[in-house]
Order: C-alpha cells, then sequence, then structure tokens
C-alpha cells in the first residue's frame, strides 16, 4: 500500500488488464461502432491506451477507495453503464473504486490489483464480435470491460 499512498493521495497511470486471453492495455475506441468512452482491453491499432487520474479517498480494510479518472482533473469520473460496462459515458458518475492490491507489488513504480465498482463487484472482461464479424476472434473483437459479467481481469498499474 506504501506506493500509492507515498504519491501524495493522487497519481497518473497506464493500466494492463490480464486474463486467460492474455495482456493487453486498458485502451478507450476510437468513435464508431462501440463509441470511445467504453473501456475495453486494446487488441486493435485504433484503441488508444487511456492515462488514468487516481485520487486516494481512503483506505478501509483490505481495500483502498479512489476516485478514478481520465488524466485531467475535470473530465467525467469512470462509471457504471445500465449493462455493467464500465467508462467515461456518465457525467453524473460520483461513486469511487476500490482498489485490492493483488500479485507483485515489488516492481518499483507498479503493482498489481484487482478493480471494484462500489458494491464490491469485480471488473472482468466479455467479448463480442465487431460488426460485421460472425463470431469474435483475435482482431476482430471488442474485449469491454464489465462489472456485473465477464472473466475476472488482473490489472497492473504502471504509475507515469
Amino acid at each position: 500500500m506504501a506506493i500509492i499512498l507515498d504519491t501524495q493521495h493522487y497519481f497518473s497511470a497506464t493500466l494492463q488488464g490480464t486474463t486467460q486471453a492474455g495482456t493487453f492495455p486498458i485502451c478507450y475506441g476510437q468513435e464508431g461502432a462501440y463509441g470511445s468512452s467504453w473501456l475495453v482491453q486494446g487488441t486493435r491499432p485504433e484503441e488508444q491506451e487511456a492515462i488514468f487520474l487516481f485520487k486516494f479517498i481512503k483506505e478501509e480494510g483490505n481495500r483502498l477507495w479512489f476516485d478514478v479518472r481520465l488524466n485531467r482533473d475535470l473530465s467525467p469520473r469512470l462509471g457504471v453503464g445500465l449493462g455493467g460496462e464500465i467508462g467515461f459515458h456518465n457525467l453524473e458518475s460520483t461513486e469511487p473504486w476500490k482498489i485490492e492490491l493483488h500479485g507483485d507489488q515489488s516492481a518499483p513504480g507498479a503493482f498489481e490489483f484487482l478493480l471494484r465498482d462500489h458494491r464490491g463487484y469485480r471488473v472482468g472482461m466479455t467479448s463480442e464480435p465487431l460488426p460485421g464479424s460472425a463470431r469474435p476472434r483475435p482482431g476482430f473483437e471488442v474485449r469491454r470491460l464489465n462489472v456485473e459479467q465477464g472473466e475476472t481481469v488482473h490489472f497492473r498499474a504502471n504509475i507515469l
């Protein structure tokens, strides 16, 4: 926990997410078939890696609570959509996010964790085919982050 609290209660970071399919950067998509505000595991060149701003709120048990935004102080907060998808689509989101430290904590400037919404639901990944594709396959799928379904994503934050 010291790595987070030693950053004066806020830090910027890129994220990588690991599932059984591999490790991918956490991105937001370009405008188009699935919009730019949803967070995805980046598998396609047009998906831009996101830089996040984490502002520490409190520590409670083994959870660290954060306000999560894009790396701009006045940007929308990370929120949950009606289907459980997460992204920056809800300008009214006020709910904090919980970090549960998990895995390797020894790398300088990086740490591993599970991410939970304010209800305690773990962030997972769902896969769906791109429009015009019959089924999900590498390079032709959208790997959305979701708190209500999908395989649990193990995150690594690389502090900038």
